[in-house]
Parts: C-alpha cells; structure tokens; sequence
C-alpha cells in the first residue's frame, strides 16, 4: 500500500468520527483493474449505507460488475480517483453511478470563459478538470516569469510569492490562485473541490454539491 493510501484511510477513519459515521467493514483491494467480486461480498455481508474508496482510480475497475453480481448496489464514494472518469468511455462506465471529488464546476465563470475561447478556436470543448488545471498552471507561470525581476530562478520564486487572489478556472465559484513566502497552495477556497456523480447509465458527469451541500442540476 502506497504512503499516499495509508495518509488518506487515516484522514477518513478521522472524519468519519468527528461526524459520527461509523465504519462498518474495511476490505484491501488491487490498485488496478481486477476481479473485486470477494471483496464486495465481504463489504456487503456489513451492509452499510454505502461504500467509500480511498486510493487511486484504477482500484475501481471491476467494482461495479461485482455488486451487479451480487445484486447490491449502495451509495459508492471516492475522492479525486474520480476524475478517470471525465471522459466517455470505458473509465467513465466504470464509474457510473459514483459520486467522487473533481476540480471541475461549470458555475466557474473564469473556467466557463476559458472554454469558450478554447472551442471558438478549436472547435470542441474539453468541459472537464484537466484543461482547466493546466490553464491556471499556465497562468501561473507566465504571471511569474513576466513579472520576475531578475528573470533567475529565484526571481520567478519570488514573483510567484507576489501573486495574490488571481481567480481561478479549477473549483466553485470564488476560487482564486495565490502565493505567499510561506503558502505553497495555489488554489484557495473551500470550494476548491466539489462533488461531481457520474449518471448511472455514464451518459455524463454532473455537480452533485459542494462543502455548503447538495447542488440541484441547473442550479
């Protein structure tokens, strides 16, 4: 198990907790995409409210034609392992039905704005996380590299320090990017991360909430 897995068990055994939630059963399964049938029988002999997966997006593979074999389909949670799951295809199949952190939140006027030039120009629009994590990265770097004085490494080090509260096109509404000579972040806001569901036919991906609660579609 990676350092990364354990640090995030240890972060959910903690919420559940504070919140009140109980874990009911816990079960280890493959990183990547294998057959997960015992080990849905083992989280279903439990019956809880609902699963939760905690590691990297491949362990999901196989997850869900076990517990159509099983004919018990709950809730299913994950965190930022849901974002394999922004393009159609077989990922996304993978996932329907999960409900999962993403970057994406198509209320983000900088974001929205961002793809609108993006399909003017291209003729498509890649409405998802990834290019809009690589515009503000890209944003980033120019801002710094423009205003860094001398252009030396640690002068762009320095010009990253000075960028405060540039909005952002990843997360809700309000996120904005910032540095700091002791914050190393980028992204601030709680809403950095929202809930996005995959619909249970994976015909799309939509917001489901965010840190304030549950998002109705359209809203």
């Amino acid at each position: 198990m990676s350092t990364c897995a354990r640090c995030g068990q240890r972060t959910l055994r903690a919420a559940c907790a504070d919140t009140g939630l109980a874990i009911t059963r816990e079960v280890a399964i493959s990183h990547v995409e294998t057959d997960k049938l015992q080990a849905m029988r083992e989280i279903a002999e439990a019956r809880p409210d609902g699963i939760m997966h905690v590691g990297f997006g491949l362990g999901i593979g196989g997850m869900n034609a076990a517990l159509q074999e099983i004919g018990w389909v709950p809730p299913r949670y994950t965190t930022t392992a849901f974002e394999i799951g922004a393009k159609p295809g077989k990922w996304r199949n993978q996932l329907a039905g999960w409900i999962g952190i993403d970057q994406y939140d198509e209320r983000n006027k900088t974001g929205e704005d961002f793809l609108n030039r993006f399909e003017a120009r291209y003729g498509y629009r890649p409405a998802y996380f990834q290019p809009l994590y690589y515009c503000d990265v890209g944003r980033l770097m120019t801002t710094a590299i423009a205003n860094a004085r001398p252009l030396t490494g640690r002068g762009v080090k320095e010009a990253l320090e000075r960028i405060k509260m540039l909005p952002a096109a990843c997360g809700a509404p309000g996120t904005r990017l910032r540095f700091g000579k002791f914050i190393r972040h980028g992204w601030m806001g709680a809403e950095f991360l929202v809930a996005r569901r995959v619909l249970d036919d994976a015909s799309d991906v939509v917001i489901h909430g965010t840190i304030e609660g549950l998002v109705r579609p359209g809203s």
